[in-house]
């Protein structure tokens, strides 16, 4: 089993999330400053993850197994 864990994904989370008094205390502002996504123009997309699952469904990833990997444009490098 692989896990990915993945950055900043543009979705339209935010539009079609119902907020209310519990979710909007929970909420954690992000602003990410210029270059905050070094190898990415901005979050990445979609298509970005499942590309990544894709992969490892495939017969090309069979020898990895038990690993975190990371799909973020090197945003995670800047911390």
């Amino acid at each position: 089993m692989n896990v990915i864990c993945p950055g900043a994904i543009a979705t339209n989370i935010d539009e079609t999330t119902e907020m209310n008094e519990e979710v909007e205390a929970i909420v954690i502002p992000i602003e990410f400053p210029d270059g905050a996504q070094p190898l990415a123009d901005g979050p990445g997309k979609p298509d970005n993850v499942a590309d990544l699952v894709s992969f490892l469904a495939s017969d090309e990833s069979i020898h990895i197994t038990g690993a975190q990997i990371v799909i973020d444009g090197a945003e995670s490098l800047l911390s």
